[in-house]
């Protein structure tokens, strides 16, 4: 029986061992299952699933499971990486530290460094990646890595890093390989080791992903090796694929080949395809263009090119002048030719450019006659004095003896004559005569002290010629107006005006006129008009405008020294000649015609103004004083508001707007208007402050509310403004006008 029993025991034993090796099975292929679900789900890519069955793995309980929630632990924080979630980097961080044994360990670190290099914080991916052991990831993660410490370090600007790190991943078979030829040849570009990268170029040229861009970057390449027969034999098939931007930039690298190779014909329709399609054309490009012209014989379109390259001041622009002087020779324009030598010669940068731009514009202005300045004289003097030991000295001596003879060359002449050691009568007069017409040249160049010097010069000789002598006192007496020596100038015109002759001469009329303005400067008005009444008196100026404005001037004379009836006679003067200042004319004639108290007389002077010219700098003016007259004169309130509506609507930006609303706010004050009249004084207050009107138009809004009987309502719009004496000041005289009504 025990042997039985015993029998049994072993049995339950094993049955129980049995039972429990059983469960412990169960428990296993139960935990692989939720394994394999959870991998599965993942790497069909649903994290969400994928990660909660992950979890479930970690519920699992016993030393045993380690390895699965080792892996588990992982793919969780890989899930949570995939779905954005923010604590993800934690997670995989956190992963390290805590299984600091895991083979799991080396592409955690990889999948952080990923993270930040999506979220593109490359600073961050390239200390992960650096803390990834390359090594033990396979061939396409090791692409991959290689691929994205590139770009990290590419965008971080740290291209030799970069280089290094792509040219590891640039051979592979994987997506990353291409991509990382790409930068690499790319960075080898920007670092101008063109055979490198037109190596690499070429080798992408098949990819679909690099088949649209890579022919630019081999086009370029050519360009920059200077490798032109290539180039012209690769890149026109382009242009049949592209247009726009990349066809004026193929166009571009095409033009300048060709140019380069002194093909320039071909070159032509190339740079104009370029130049057609792009907003940012440069000098070089026009002068390319007109270069190729210009060696294609059309000299007309290469002079088109040249002009727009010859607003700046470098060789480009002195070689653009030149080249385009040469066209317009070869055209047979030589206005323009001259121009264009002449500024080519002001350059230096090409010496032998500017010496044969000197001389060609010395030669054209001696051909074309054209001298108002001494140009050819200069040109050549120029030319002797910088090149003595050129080739053409004797030619250039030629043309400037010439030029002498043949221009009114005054200074030259002068210099000429001042240098001989002996000098004859004949000599001295036309010396005489020389001095003065270069005094008028000075003037006319408004160099006023070196006019008067000559002026002097010349009437060193005046026993030869007293009409240049007297014409010599008149210009001096001009210039020292222009000089503001005006007491010199009033001496100088009467030296003219009692000159023997001066009277024959047409300067002598001029001289009352401007001893009249010499007067009128000096405010001594009474002088000015004595002038101007000369002058009035004088032959030849009848209805023209210096007549008219000596009238005005006359009138002025009167006006300023209260004499309103003469003022207004010599203002009717003037405006029946109206070749000038009419508008003034009318102004002033008007209030001439106030001043006698003609209101009537007055008013049809400003109307005839604000009628005739609308556009006057006087029209404002005329407005308010018809207004003014109207309403301080005429005792016509409706006329004085009509006035001073339409100044105030129709000009608002009249000097005289302010008062014109300042008077228009009193009329309707005083009609007992008062919410027009406090609408017209606020728009004051808000358009004018700080200005007299402004003082007034509080003065009266504060009138108008006491006169309204509303102290509170001024009170408590201005109050802020008031010390509490004023408003008791205005309570008390609202109190005191209460009690004198009753």
């Amino acid at each position: 029986m025990l042997r039985k029993l015993k029998s049994l025991g072993v049995l339950i034993f094993l049955f129980t061992g049995m039972l429990v090796f059983a469960q412990q099975t169960g428990k296993y292929n139960d935990l692989e299952f939720t394994y394999q679900t959870a991998l599965e789900l993942y790497e069909k890519g649903m994290y969400v699933p994928a990660k909660k069955k992950f979890s479930e793995v970690l519920l699992h309980e016993g030393k045993e499971h380690s390895s699965y929630k080792d892996d588990a632990a992982y793919y969780i924080a890989l899930c949570s990486m995939h779905l954005f979630n923010y604590d993800a980097e934690y997670q995989l961080q956190s992963f390290i530290e805590d299984h600091p044994e895991s083979y799991n360990n080396n592409n955690a670190a990889f999948q952080i460094a990923n993270y930040h290099f999506r979220n593109r914080k490359y600073k961050k991916a390239i200390e992960w990646y650096d803390k990834t052991d390359k090594l033990i990831l396979s061939a396409d993660e090791q692409s991959e890595y290689f691929f994205k410490l590139g770009f990290s370090h590419f965008a971080r600007n740290d291209f030799d890093r970069a280089a290094k790190a792509f040219y590891e991943s640039k051979d592979a078979t994987s997506i990353y390989g291409p991509m990382s030829l790409y930068f690499y040849s790319h960075i080898k570009y920007i670092s101008q080791q063109y055979q490198t990268a037109l190596n690499g170029f070429i080798e992408l040229k098949e990819q679909p992903a690099f088949a649209s861009i890579v022919p630019y970057y081999i086009s370029q390449i050519y360009y920059n090796q200077e490798k032109y027969d290539e180039l012209i034999e690769y890149a026109p098939s382009l242009l049949d694929s592209i247009s726009g931007a990349r066809a004026a930039e193929i166009s571009k690298l095409l033009g300048e080949a060709y140019y380069r190779t002194g093909k320039y014909e071909e070159s032509i329709p190339y740079l104009n395809t370029y130049m057609q399609n792009t907003s940012s054309i440069t000098d070089n490009d026009y002068y390319e263009l007109g270069f190729a012209y210009y060696n294609s014989g059309d000299y007309e379109k290469a002079a088109a090119s040249f002009k727009k390259v010859t607003n700046m001041k470098d060789t480009l622009s002195q070689n653009a002048a030149y080249h385009m002087g040469d066209c317009y020779l070869q055209m047979g324009e030589l206005v323009k030719a001259r121009r264009s030598f002449e500024t080519a010669s002001l350059y230096n940068f090409n010496p032998v450019i500017r010496e044969d731009a000197l001389f060609n514009f010395a030669q054209l202005c001696f051909e074309l006659s054209l001298s108002p300045f001494n140009e050819a004289i200069n040109a050549f003097s120029q030319y002797i004095k910088e090149y003595p030991n050129s080739l053409r000295i004797d030619e250039a001596y030629d043309y400037l003896l010439q030029a002498f003879l043949s221009t009114k060359n005054y200074a030259g002449a002068i210099e000429t004559i001042e240098k001989m050691p002996k000098r004859n009568p004949k000599i001295d007069e036309a010396y005489q005569r020389l001095a003065y017409f270069r005094g008028l040249e000075y003037f006319t160049e408004l160099k006023f002290n070196e006019a008067i010097v000559m002026f002097d010069k010349s009437l060193d000789y005046q026993i030869y010629d007293k009409d240049i002598a007297a014409l010599c006192y008149y210009w001096k007496a001009e210039a020292n107006m222009r000089l503001n020596k005006t007491d010199d100038a009033i001496a100088q015109f009467k030296e003219f005006v009692n000159s023997t002759g001066s009277v024959s001469l047409e300067e002598y009329g001029k001289a009352h006129y401007n001893l009249g303005y010499a007067y009128f400067d000096k405010k001594q008005y009474a002088l000015a008009n004595s002038w101007f009444r000369k002058f009035e008196m004088q032959p030849g100026f009848e209805n023209t405008a210096i007549l008219n404005d000596a009238l005005n001037r006359i009138g002025d004379c009167y006006y300023i020294d209260k004499e309103f009836g003469p003022a207004s006679e010599y203002y009717k003067k003037a405006a029946d000649i109206g070749e000038i200042e009419a508008d003034y004319t009318l102004y002033q004639m008007a209030l001439s015609f106030g001043g006698q108290k003609d209101y009537q007389k007055k008013i049809w002077s400003l109307r005839r103004l604000v009628n005739d010219y609308p556009e006057s700098e006087y029209i404002g003016n005329a407005h308010f004083e018809i207004g003014r007259t109207y309403h301080t004169s005429l005792n016509n309130a409706d006329s004085a508001k009509y006035y001073y509506d339409r100044l105030i609507n129709n000009y608002p930006n009249s000097s005289m707007k302010k008062a014109a609303m300042s008077s228009l706010g009193a009329i309707y004050f005083n009609q007992r208007d008062y919410n027009k009249a406090l609408d017209i004084f606020k728009q004051v207050l808000a358009e004018y402050p700080n200005t007299e009107e402004a003082q007034r138009a509080n003065h009266m809004i504060r009138e108008i509310y006491l006169a309204q009987g509303n102290s509170d309502g001024y009170i408590e719009e201005y109050g802020d403004t008031m010390s509490e004496d004023e408003q008791d000041s205005i309570m008390w005289s609202v109190a005191r006008d209460l009690y004198g009504k009753e």
